[in-house]
């Protein structure tokens, strides 16, 4: 399945016979987006994020129960586009005031990989017989995100998947990942806040690392 992105038009092609939706920057409505004003396009950032998983994933995928190289790519595309440090510290924020500066370097390290694991679980169930479709997007009510809903749908499936996007320093990042309705953040929150209302900020680390290796022994390297 390779994408097409073309700037100024509103289709995707994945396959000959599948076309995909578009909803360019100017229609988002809700104010100016904030990528107006960093001049990335982040409907063309998610297509070629989406390409490049895609393209390495669709052999793999049920042929391989060897998981290191689709892991690599996207701790790749995760260092490069995602705001993990920030991403874990909202969802680590109960104990914010608790943490120590190693404390809080180890969460950076952790939100990084819980992110990777999230979207690996996520993207192993791809096939070449799913589209990957761009549904629409918008400005979230505050104007700072801009949320783009895609989908990958096959004959009796469909996987429904929001990216909240925010700019970072001039870049567009990905602030949240929501499959299904679930979000990353609040799916890591709710293990750090429990945690870290049972025994504090080591025992919130220690719970999100067993997370973390739980994933690690489903799909080793």
């Amino acid at each position: 399945m390779i994408l097409k992105s073309r700037r100024e038009g509103l289709t995707l092609a994945a396959k000959a016979s599948s076309a995909v939706a578009l909803v360019p920057l100017g229609l988002l409505g809700g104010g100016q987006s904030a990528f107006a004003r960093t001049g990335e396009d982040p409907v063309a950032i998610i297509t070629r994020l989406a390409n490049q998983l895609f393209a390495h994933f669709g052999p793999l995928n049920g042929a391989s129960q060897s998981f290191g190289s689709r892991r690599a790519l996207i701790r790749e595309v995760v260092e490069s586009r995602f705001d993990y440090a920030d991403m874990v510290a909202v969802a680590t924020q109960a104990a914010a005031n608790d943490l120590t500066a190693i404390e809080r370097s180890q969460l950076e390290g952790l939100g990084r990989d819980l992110v990777v694991e999230f979207l690996l679980s996520f993207f192993v169930r791809y096939n070449p017989n799913y589209q990957f479709v761009v549904q629409g997007a918008r400005a979230s009510r505050s104007g700072n995100r801009t949320l783009l809903m895609t989908s990958l749908q096959a004959s009796s499936t469909n996987f429904d998947i929001r990216w909240d996007i925010v700019d970072k320093g001039g870049r567009c990042v990905v602030f949240d990942v929501r499959v299904l309705g679930v979000s990353l953040i609040a799916d890591v929150q709710a293990d750090a806040y429990g945690a870290y209302l049972e025994g504090g900020t080591q025992n919130m680390i220690s719970t999100l690392e067993d997370k973390r290796d739980k994933f690690l022994r489903l799909r080793p390297n």
